[in-house]
C-alpha cells in the first residue's frame, strides 16, 4: 500500500510539472541530454577536486515534545580535511571552546559527503533514479533545470545510523528530493534527499538533507564547493536541525594538521 500510494502521489507530482511547465518544457531528449551531463559530472566531481581542508560551522537545534519549539543545542566547528578523495573531520570547538572529544564520538545528529557522497546517490546509475523534469529558474545569474527524483530501497546506498549508548544501529533506506542542475554544463547547483521506507522499528522516525553548492578559491582556482547545508531528522521524542557552513577553502599542504586513515 505505501509503494502504490507513493507511485499516484509520483504520478501526479509529474503531471503537475507538466502543466506548470508549459511551453517552457524541454523535450524529453533535451531532459535526457541534460540528466546524462549532469550524471557525468557528477561521476567525476570527486576526482576534479583538488585536495583542500575548510572551516565547517554546525548550528545544532532540537526539538522536545515535551517542552515543544526549536532550541539551540551547540555551535561545532570542524577542520574538514579533503585529500585523496576522502574527507577527514576533525573537531576544534564546542560553543567556541576547545573540545578534546572526536568526531565520531558526538552524540546527536551529523552528517558527511557533501563533497561528491549526495551527488553520486542521485546520478549513480547504480542507484537507478527516476527523474521527472519540474521546471526552469535562474541561480546566480544562471539558469537551471529543476528535477524531482526517487531513488527506491532496493537500489538504494543511503543509510541511516544512529549512535546511543550501547545501541548503535543502521539501516539502508529509499529516498527522494530535488536537484537543480545547470542544463549546458551539468552542474549541481543544489540538491535535497528525504528518506522513504523508513523500518518502524528503527528509532529515526525521517530524515532530510539539503545541500547548496556555489563556487569557492582554492589555491587561485574556482570549484563549485558545498557552501551551506541543513539536516533534519525526527524520532518519537522530537526534531534536530543542523544548519551547516562551510568557510574559508584553503589549499591542503604537507603541513597540514590532519591525519586521514
Amino acid at each position: 500500500m505505501i509503494v502504490a500510494g507513493y507511485a499516484r502521489v509520483w504520478a501526479a507530482v509529474a503531471a503537475a510539472a507538466v502543466a506548470a511547465a508549459g511551453a517552457q518544457q524541454p523535450s524529453p531528449e533535451e531532459q535526457d541530454r541534460a540528466i546524462e551531463r549532469a550524471r557525468q559530472t557528477a561521476i567525476h566531481y570527486s576526482q576534479a577536486l583538488p585536495d583542500f581542508m575548510c572551516t565547517e560551522v554546525v548550528r545544532r537545534f532540537v526539538e522536545s515534545i515535551r517542552r515543544g519549539g526549536m532550541r539551540s543545542l551547540d555551535e561545532l566547528t570542524i577542520q574538514l580535511g579533503y585529500s585523496g578523495q576522502r574527507e577527514q573531520y576533525r573537531l576544534l570547538l564546542v560553543d567556541g571552546k576547545p573540545s578534546e572529544a572526536t568526531f565520531e564520538s558526538l552524540y546527536g545528529a551529523t552528517s558527511k559527503g557533501e563533497f561528491g557522497g549526495a551527488l553520486q546517490l542521485i546520478f549513480d546509475k547504480v542507484s537507478k533514479a527516476e527523474f521527472v523534469w519540474r521546471g526552469a529558474a535562474t541561480v546566480r545569474k544562471q539558469r537551471v533545470w529543476t528535477y524531482g527524483y526517487r531513488v527506491p530501497k532496493a537500489t538504494s546506498r543511503y543509510y541511516l545510523e544512529t549512535r546511543t549508548s550501547g545501541n548503535d544501529a543502521t539501516v539502508i533506506v529509499g529516498y527522494h528530493g530535488v536537484v537543480e542542475i545547470v542544463p549546458d554544463g551539468g552542474e549541481t547547483l543544489h540538491l535535497s534527499y528525504e528518506a522513504e521506507d523508513i523500518p518502524k522499528v528503527f528509532p529515526v522516525r525521517g530524515a532530510s538533507t539539503k545541500v547548496d553548492y556555489a563556487p569557492a578559491d582554492v589555491g587561485g582556482r574556482q570549484y563549485l564547493l558545498p557552501a551551506k547545508a541543513v539536516v533534519e531528522m525526527r524520532d518519537p521524542q522530537g526534531a534536530t536541525r543542523n544548519e551547516v557552513q562551510f568557510r574559508d577553502y584553503r589549499k591542503f599542504t604537507a603541513d597540514s594538521n590532519v591525519t586521514f586513515k
